[in-house]
């Protein structure tokens, strides 16, 4: 496989992955050829973000292609390990009461050290209004929809930027 094959196998690969959370996008068998079938998979990524649908990618829409692929592959892993938690625990939601929100809180708190536009006041077991209201500022942050819910992407986002060693 040339350098040009294992480029457009590597954009079939990061579409496919996408496809596999996202049924917008057009799923595919990667084989290093952009071939109609390539072509009308980028189309359905463009349309579904809201972009001209050239079926062509430039920088910008690999770039695009590779942070979805990102989100995907979290989306499609297991839990990050702080404490022990499992894909049945999630989502975390309002008015809940448990270990699994501690942990939350517990790292919301982390941000509110970190970041001024972060401010929880208190880490306990229960997702308060406060909770919530931090979490939808995280899914701001990480460009995901604002729902206040913690799902896989948001623990996984949030658990990946608690463990990062400060410099």
């Amino acid at each position: 496989m040339n350098d040009k094959q294992r480029a457009i196998h590597e954009l079939q690969q990061a579409l496919r992955d996408i496809s596999k959370t996202d049924d917008a996008v057009l799923s595919l068998i990667p084989d290093g050829i952009f071939g109609e079938e390539t072509e009308s998979s980028v189309k359905s990524f463009q349309r579904k973000f809201g972009l001209s649908e050239t079926g062509t990618v430039d920088f910008e829409l690999w770039e695009k292609i590779q942070d979805e692929k990102r989100k995907s592959l979290f989306e499609l892993s297991d839990p990050i390990q702080i404490v022990p938690i499992k894909n049945e625990d999630l989502p975390l939601v309002p008015g809940q009461v448990s270990k699994e929100v501690h942990t939350l809180n517990m790292m919301l708190y982390r941000l509110s050290e970190l970041y001024s536009a972060f401010s929880l006041s208190n880490v306990s077991n229960e997702f308060t209004e406060e909770t919530e209201r931090e979490v939808k500022k995280w899914q701001k942050v990480i460009n995901h929809a604002a729902t206040g819910e913690v799902d896989k992407l948001t623990w996984n986002a949030l658990a990946e930027h608690y463990l990062l060693p400060l410099v």
